[in-house]
């Protein structure tokens, strides 16, 4: 049997072990606590095994996100009820998702998407413009004001506790990391109406939420 495999059995006997029958919940409880003690595993690490853990790549190498960046993946985290945490080292900064089965893989999935149409996007825009640090911000900040009235905020949600618990005991012996990165510039040019403009065009497709489906899509 793999650990996998266990975890299953274990969450089903843990289940069982809450019968009215008292037999029957007292046999399920025994064999729950037979397999943690043979594999390992504690009561912990089955409520966790229905969650799910992936990560995404950024540029940043290292250092904080860029504050448009670190908005995206809050956008993709609470599109799907999922919980994010920014994990630096000293050459990568990386996101974390967790959530349900499907769901922190769409999220990843989601993330990574919106990062790389952003940074083209930014390329585009400045390839033929001057580019100065406060007009990047603007227009990046811009173009993620854009897709969030796209996506529209009623559509966004904080994860369960269940699944922020998860992703606070997963990264238990780290700094927990939720950063709104860099601070962008708040200049309203004409750089952010731009940038808003072409982010309201993004589209995201979803399918049905409720079986963790999505197809993204320009």
């Amino acid at each position: 049997m793999t650990r996998d495999q266990a975890l299953r059995k274990i969450r089903a006997c843990l289940a069982r072990s809450k019968s009215c029958n008292p037999h029957e919940a007292a046999i399920a409880l025994r064999q729950a606590q037979k397999l943690m003690v043979e594999y390992g595993l504690t009561e912990t690490d089955a409520d966790h095994a229905q969650y799910r853990t992936t990560e995404a790549k950024t540029r940043s190498r290292g250092r904080s996100l860029r504050e448009s960046i670190a908005y995206l993946a809050m956008i993709s985290a609470r599109l799907y009820g999922c919980e994010y945490r920014v994990v630096r080292g000293v050459d990568f900064t990386r996101v974390r998702f967790y959530g349900m089965h499907g769901r922190a893989e769409i999220a990843e999935y989601t993330f990574t998407f919106l990062r790389r149409s952003l940074e083209s996007a930014t390329r585009t825009y400045f390839k033929r413009r001057h580019k100065s640090p406060s007009k990047q911000d603007s227009f990046e900040m811009g173009w993620m004001y854009g897709v969030l009235d796209a996506i529209g905020t009623e559509n966004l949600c904080k994860a369960d506790p269940a699944i922020v618990a998860f992703a606070d005991y997963e990264n238990r012996d780290m700094i927990k990391s939720n950063e709104r990165g860099r601070n962008a510039s708040n200049d309203f040019s004409r750089a952010s109406m731009d940038g808003f403009m072409q982010g309201s065009q993004v589209k995201l497709r979803s399918g049905v939420r409720g079986a963790g489906q999505s197809r993204l899509g320009q």
